[in-house]
């Protein structure tokens, strides 16, 4: 059987958590990396988005398909609770990565106050003036969805926590997370856990 492959540069948060998917159930894949920044498509995705998946022929795209294709093909620690409460409770967080978190944390905060220094610009500081209140009301939600729970999936790392992790990881490195963390003793203590799994390790991207 061939290795799946992940088609999608490894940058970007989405391809992560596949990556990190893959690399928790101990399933070997090939990544094909696709230059974004520099405008190119990833014709595997009928709207040029990334990441894009196959395996056997099986050809996959959005995330959340890809990531239970792999917790359900593929050996290894069960990345899905088989508790329906907790199963809905991993939807959710997903949900609110994708719906509240992704855009005002990744695509203004991130963007202006790491990725656009590195290439030579100045950051917007309007721009992550107006996202920071959303950015805070969403790790706020997400701290009150983690609770005293170890993970968000509950005992165990879910796809919940491989969905949170490569957002928390550019997150943490801007300034402005510290003083936002102050109030966040759950996602602290998480964080603090996700971060030293191998998994994060094998998947780290290199910027600059």
């Amino acid at each position: 059987m061939a290795h799946p492959v992940i088609y999608g540069p490894a940058f970007s948060t989405y391809v992560r958590s596949v990556r990190l998917a893959l690399e928790e159930k101990g399933a070997p894949y090939d990544l094909v990396e696709i230059d974004i920044l520099q405008g190119e498509k990833n014709e595997r995705h009928p709207f040029g988005k990334v990441p894009a998946f196959e395996h056997d022929g099986f050809q996959l795209y959005e995330t959340c398909a890809i990531e239970r294709y792999v917790d359900e093909a593929f050996d290894g620690p069960r990345l899905q609770s088989a508790d329906v409460r907790q199963r809905a409770r991993m939807t959710q967080v997903v949900s609110v990565i994708d719906s509240y978190t992704y855009a005002p944390l990744v695509g203004q905060l991130v963007i202006q106050r790491l990725i656009v220094p590195m290439r030579g610009g100045t950051p917007d500081e309007a721009a992550i003036e107006a996202a920071l209140p959303q950015v805070r009301r969403s790790i706020e939600a997400l701290e009150d969805l983690l609770g005293g729970q170890q993970w968000f999936g509950g005992d165990a790392p879910s796809l919940a926590d491989l969905h949170v992790a490569p957002v928390f990881w550019y997150f943490v490195q801007t300034p402005e997370s510290k003083a936002i963390l102050e109030s966040t003793p759950n996602l602290r203590r998480w964080w603090d856990a996700m971060s030293a799994r191998e998994s994060m390790r094998r998947t780290e991207p290199q910027l600059g």
